[in-house]
């Protein structure tokens, strides 16, 4: 059972390095195609592709999970504390950036003509 876990890993880690190499000779900036992020839930042991490879709405949930809680934390430092209004503030900034984020990605998705997570490898 954990030669098929050690498999599994290094299939991931291989089309993982596969598709960071694709996106790299396409002229993908690195902190485009592994945000900091990206590379600590992987430390953690979350299996997850590089944005470009995500689905829309993959990208919209990790982007709001990602600055809902770097805005809560911003937020409550320079707003003397965490309360109702500072609330709708990290609402309202991670819905439009997680939005803006999942567009973006899959803008250029489209215009780098990059295939499915799954068919790399």
């Amino acid at each position: 059972m954990s030669s098929e876990k050690s498999s599994e890993n290094t299939s991931f880690e291989v089309r993982l390095q596969m598709a960071h190499d694709e996106l790299e000779k396409r002229g993908v900036w690195r902190s485009n195609y592994n945000p900091p992020i990206y590379s600590l839930l992987r430390r953690l042991g979350i299996k997850l592709p590089p944005p470009y490879f995500l689905s829309f709405h993959a990208n919209v949930i990790v982007n709001f999970v990602y600055m809902l809680a770097l805005a809560s934390i911003i937020f409550a430092f320079t707003q003397g504390g965490f309360d109702a209004s500072v609330f709708d503030k990290t609402l309202l900034w991670s819905i439009a950036y997680s939005i803006f984020m999942a567009v973006f990605y899959l803008w250029r998705r489209t215009q780098l003509k990059l295939g499915a997570w799954k068919n790399i490898g």
